[in-house]
């Protein structure tokens, strides 16, 4: 017997005072613990066997959440580069769907303003070019980025000339001075 949970008891056998062998008495534990072990083995399959459909339950649930999430990213990546036509499906959790919903929602209005934005800058280019005066605008630095025709023939230069020096000589020599620093004045108060 090697097992410390195991007993052993042996004491001789006498008849008429004489030995005619031993009697031994062993009590293990082996079959309580074998039965303890498979209870418990038993117990942990459950348990395990519990646990795995949990995790797969779980598992199903995200899966059918996150693909309309990944279906969410990848709309909103489409309107950040301009693509306005991008519409989702509905699909996944009340929450989901109401998330979605309101993308294309946002998406629809998005479409309608940079709609309405290109229509209107459409207008003011075509009454820019039609006004009977010279128009330009500038930059933050004061750098000429736009001049339409009217004002070009009436300073004598091209569109090519508006870099900040050519577009300096445009001035009268009697006014370059006066015109020159109150630029430099209206830059620096980052005024119209």
């Amino acid at each position: 017997f090697s097992r410390l949970n195991d007993w052993m008891l042996t004491k001789p056998v006498l008849a008429d005072r004489r030995k005619v062998g031993e009697l031994t008495i062993a009590v293990s534990a082996n079959g309580v613990v074998n039965d303890v072990w498979s209870a418990l083995y038993a117990q942990v399959l459950v348990m395990a066997s519990g646990a795995a459909v949990v995790f797969l339950a779980v598992w199903l649930g995200l899966r059918s959440n996150l693909k309309p999430l990944e279906m969410l990213a990848r709309g909103s990546a489409a309107l950040g580069r301009g693509d306005f036509s991008q519409r989702l499906g509905l699909t996944g959790s009340r929450e989901i769907r109401t998330t979605l919903k309101a993308f294309n929602a946002m998406a629809d209005n998005l479409q309608q303003l940079v709609g309405a934005l290109n229509k209107s800058e459409r207008l003011y280019a075509s009454l820019v070019e039609a006004a009977p005066v010279g128009i330009f605008r500038t930059d933050a630095n004061g750098g000429v980025i736009y001049a339409n025709d009217v004002l070009l023939q009436m300073a004598g230069i091209t569109r090519d000339d508006l870099s900040p020096d050519r577009w300096a000589a445009a001035y009268h020599a009697d006014d370059r001075a006066r015109v020159g620093n109150a630029w430099i004045g209206a830059m620096d108060a980052s005024a119209p």
